[in-house]
Parts: structure tokens; C-alpha cells; sequence
């Protein structure tokens, strides 16, 4: 018994300790890809301003999702967090929340994206994750692929406080 409690110790002192060592760069220190134009009302979002005066809203609701977009970044970091907030926090009766407003984390490996992990939404706006833990701390390049059917209002990732990020 003492053991067993021993080592439920050591691992929450480990997990409070990879937690409380991540220092977070706001999402807009970093190229963001899969936009047709930079004139959008929002940072993270799809359409150009001047369509809002003759989309329909319907269509100007969807420009509004961040399906499609992608940040390009390179740490030096042994683990990789998010935290975000969603513009809606939509649910849908079809698709699981990892589906509609979940991040998609990609490294490339050998010339070859490979999917690394998805940051598990909560089921609140406020969102926050350690997405990828133990890995080496050498340089590595990321693609953050953005939720499919929500906006984001902002995102931050994080890394090891020792660590870089570029």
C-alpha cells in the first residue's frame, strides 16, 4: 500500500510539475496559412471583410469557422500545450467535439507531415491542454491545424519554460 501511494505521489508531483512549467506565446507571433486575404475582421478567420455586405448571412456565419487554417511554428520543447476560447462552443448531434472545434497537432518527420496528437476540447469556451508530452527537446517543426465548425477568439501555445520557440 505504501507503494501504491508513493507512487501516486511521484506521478502528481511530475504532472503538476510539466503543467506549472509551460510559458505561453500568443497564436499571432506566428504565420498563419490558409487564408485567401489578411483583410478579415478577426485574426483567425476565413473571408475578407468586404464580403460581409454581400454574403448572406448564413454563408458569412461559416467564413467565421477556422476550418482550413494552420499555424507553422519550431520549438525546441519537450511538450507543446494549448489554450484557446471558441467564438461559439457549437455542438452538433452528428459529429463528437473532437470533430467540431478541436486542434490537430502535425510534425514533420523524414519530409513527411505525421500526425502527432488532437487537443481535446473541453465543454467549455475556455479550452486548456497539454497536447504532447516526453519527447526530445531537440528542434522540431509543427503545423496546428485549426477547429473544423467553431471560431477561435484566441490562442496561446505553450512550451517549456526553458525551451524555444520560433
Amino acid at each position: 500500500m505504501k507503494n501504491k501511494f508513493r507512487l501516486l505521489i511521484c506521478a502528481l508531483v511530475v504532472y503538476l510539475s510539466v503543467n506549472a512549467q509551460l510559458a505561453y506565446y500568443d497564436g499571432s507571433q506566428f504565420p498563419l496559412f490558409g487564408k485567401i486575404s489578411e483583410q478579415t475582421e478577426t485574426r483567425y478567420e476565413r473571408l475578407p471583410a468586404f464580403l460581409k455586405t454581400v454574403s448572406r448571412p448564413p454563408v458569412w456565419g461559416l467564413g467565421k469557422n477556422t476550418d482550413g487554417l494552420y499555424l507553422r511554428f519550431t520549438p525546441n520543447s519537450a511538450s507543446i500545450g494549448l489554450k484557446w476560447t471558441l467564438i461559439e462552443n457549437r455542438n452538433m448531434n452528428h459529429m463528437t467535439p473532437t470533430g467540431i472545434k478541436d486542434f490537430d497537432l502535425y510534425c514533420l518527420q523524414n519530409d513527411k507531415w505525421e500526425f502527432v496528437n488532437s487537443a481535446q476540447p473541453s465543454s467549455n469556451k475556455d479550452n486548456s491542454v497539454i497536447i504532447i508530452s516526453n519527447m526530445t527537446n531537440d528542434e522540431k517543426e509543427f503545423l496546428l491545424y485549426f477547429p473544423l465548425y467553431d471560431g477561435v477568439e484566441n490562442l496561446q501555445i505553450g512550451i517549456d519554460s526553458a525551451a524555444t520557440i520560433s
